[in-house]
């Protein structure tokens, strides 16, 4: 069970013959396809114990073993990853230990609290190479800025179901089998019209199953939890459609004992001045590290450094032969042509893109971008305008209300799709590329002449002219050509 459905003929393989159901917590929203999954519903439950969302709870300290299935946009797209999960709710640490994690690497995360004689600490394993059987592993942490006396770095709420039950928001579905065990199964489903960003118009929904005590598995634990996100981000966690299965369990404080230390393998500590450029903040601080775009940012922070094939290409100022074209379709088509032959990289054409998933590849590549690439580009048309997530964000609003007006709807998208290949080629390490290539497709480049400028829309076409003046750069100099 856990495959993504529209109707319940989705789900006959799971669970038992002819229980299989299609689950829709979110039926009732604009978005079903964030908490539609296949559960197993037998015709025959226990009636006792009874339904509570008070068993729900967790313990306050234990580990699992985890498997998760993951949908990381609106695609039919899978990814697997499987590892073990460390959670003390009484002292506010949590490490994630996958093996691998859906992007296909072995990552731990591991948060470590302060005091006032000790800096908080944020961890971050990997493997820098890998070949074969053998690799060179990485590990890296920064302090966190703790400004108050015993503050701790806040993971999830032991009772958040029941929290959520006691705002109204919780619903209880049904009793279901999971891996042999009954549970209770409830949805939590908050729509969020206004944030603090301003309009949002996103839904999350959040589902929980929690055994019964009946078989193996102690009353109470989380036998599978699924999370939805009308707008995913799935490199940082935030993916369309996410299951993770538990199992293995063991509960109390011998379950986290020993493993909120240092890591085993030697960690470097990154200097406070190149994590504080990286990150673009003042100063790294446990409010900022709360910051769910500032965590995203983090997880970037291995694949910060450019490779010798990186500074090679940013120090070059004209494209290197077999990358150009008479005029702006012949260049676009070759280099296209070296994007198919990428290795696992996923692409489409640049009209199967909309705006919102152009923006959301944007931001994503903004937050994997290499400051040492930008600073190489100064004064060329590779350099980036955006200063902030912010700024970037504010930008994205103007192409929303440009392409709100027919006529410049398909000049907004085609100069997108030329940023975007640029910022992938151009502003990402290749390590940092081989991150986004195992969450994201991108956009082919738009094989056609350039956009005429409108009779209406200038700012528009303005905007879509700096786009494409890296593209251009890619016409062969003896050709004149006007965009």
């Amino acid at each position: 069970c856990a495959q993504q459905c529209v109707v319940d003929s989705d789900c006959e393989g799971c669970g038992a013959a002819g229980t299989g159901r299609c689950s829709q917590a979110a039926i009732s929203t604009a978005y079903p396809a964030i908490g539609a999954s296949c559960v197993s519903i037998p015709t025959d439950p226990p009636s006792e114990p009874a339904a509570s969302v008070s068993d729900s709870a967790w313990p306050l300290q234990w580990s699992a073993d985890v498997e998760a299935v993951v949908y990381g946009d609106f695609t039919d797209k899978v990814k697997n990853g499987k590892g073990k999960i460390y959670y003390d709710g009484t002292n506010g640490f949590e490490k994630e230990v996958w093996t691998p994690y859906t992007s296909g690497k072995d990552t731990t995360q591991t948060w470590i609290k302060g005091n006032a004689s000790a800096e908080s600490r944020y961890y971050v394993e990997s493997t820098l190479f890998k070949f074969l059987w053998w690799k060179i592993p990485l590990c890296i942490y920064f302090p966190i800025t703790d400004p108050g006396v015993g503050s701790t770095v806040n993971v999830e709420r032991a009772d958040w179901m029941q929290n959520c039950d006691s705002m109204g928001y919780a619903k209880y579905l049904a009793r279901e089998v999971v891996a042999g065990e009954w549970t209770d199964h409830y949805a939590c489903v908050l729509d969020y019209d206004e944030g603090p960003k301003g309009k949002v118009n996103q839904t999350i929904v959040f589902q929980n199953w929690h055994s019964l005590g009946l078989g193996s598995t102690p009353k109470g634990l989380p036998v599978r939890v699924t999370g939805g996100n009308s707008a995913p981000n799935p490199t940082q966690g935030s993916p369309r459609l996410s299951t993770v299965f538990y199992t293995g369990f063991q509960v109390g404080p011998e379950a986290v004992a020993g493993q909120f230390v240092e890591p085993k393998e030697k960690c470097l500590k990154v200097g406070k001045k190149e994590v504080e450029q990286f990150l673009g903040v003042g100063e790294v601080t446990r409010e900022a590290m709360r910051d769910p775009d500032m965590r995203r940012r983090v997880g970037f922070l291995p694949h910060a450094e450019p490779a010798t094939e990186d500074l090679v290409r940013a120090r070059t100022k004209r494209p290197r032969s077999g990358r150009t074209g008479e005029d702006l379709p012949r260049a676009m088509k070759t280099l296209n042509q070296w994007l198919l032959a990428e290795e696992d990289l996923a692409t489409r054409d640049c009209a199967q893109f909309n705006l919102t998933q152009l923006h959301q590849l944007q931001e994503e590549l903004y937050l994997g971008r290499s400051p040492a690439l930008q600073e190489i580009y100064h004064g060329d048309n590779r350099q980036l305008d955006y200063q902030t997530l912010a700024a970037l964000r504010a930008a994205h609003h103007q192409q929303r209300l440009h392409a709100a007006q027919a006529h410049l709807e398909e000049m907004v998208r085609d100069g997108l799709c030329h940023e975007v290949v640029m910022m992938f080629v151009h502003h990402l390490s290749a390590s940092a590329r081989e991150v986004i290539k195992a969450t994201q497709q991108l956009p082919l480049l738009p094989e056609h002449a350039g956009h005429a400028r409108p009779a209406e829309g200038a700012e528009a076409f303005d905007r879509y002219s700096a786009q494409v003046s890296c593209a251009v750069c890619h016409i062969q100099p003896q050709e004149s050509v006007v965009v």
